[in-house]
């Protein structure tokens, strides 16, 4: 469970960092910049955590969490509205990104305008939810960049991931 919690958190924390305004290309990094990445790109490096940066990190997480199961009732209602279940609705997915493969049964042009419809929906209510989880991550005070490299340090030492898995649990 703790590795999905954290898998998910980096995803997320990717997805939202090349969702950050970019600066104009043109512009040259600065001193500091080049400073803070280069922790990132040595390799096995993991900078010191500190308990309270772990809490806010634990806290995040638990927001982040309750921000996605309300997105994936949020979706079924979608599902279950426009009138399809959800095995249906990934079969028209997995259909969608191998269209060369016959084993999917077809679907009427109907059928194939409601889930459209439903990928829109569901794609707006992605959306709003990663809005929702940026706010979280600014309102905690922990920062996109400083949980992303929680999440990391998390991911690749033992002794943290413990350190997670019993805060989450309190």
């Amino acid at each position: 469970m703790l590795r999905s919690i954290l898998v998910g958190s980096s995803i997320f924390a990717l997805l939202f960092a090349s969702s950050l305004p970019t600066r104009a290309q043109d512009e040259a990094p600065t001193q500091e910049q080049s400073i803070q990445e280069q922790p990132e790109e040595e390799a096995g490096e993991v900078s010191e955590i500190s308990q309270e940066e772990l809490k806010q990190f634990v806290e995040t997480i638990k927001l982040i969490q309750v921000i996605e199961e309300q997105a994936k009732v949020e979706m079924l209602k979608t599902l279950e509205n426009l009138g399809l279940n959800p095995q249906d609705y990934q079969a028209f997915l997995q259909e969608q990104q191998n269209p060369e493969e016959e084993s999917t049964p077809q679907v009427t042009e109907e059928q194939q305008q409601i889930f459209e419809q439903a990928r829109d929906q569901i794609a707006e209510i992605q959306k709003t939810a990663q809005l929702k989880m940026q706010e979280a991550v600014e309102n905690e005070g922990i920062g996109i960049e400083s949980f992303s490299r929680i999440s990391t340090a998390v991911q690749k030492d033992p002794d943290l991931q413990e350190q997670v898995k019993l805060l989450l649990q309190s």
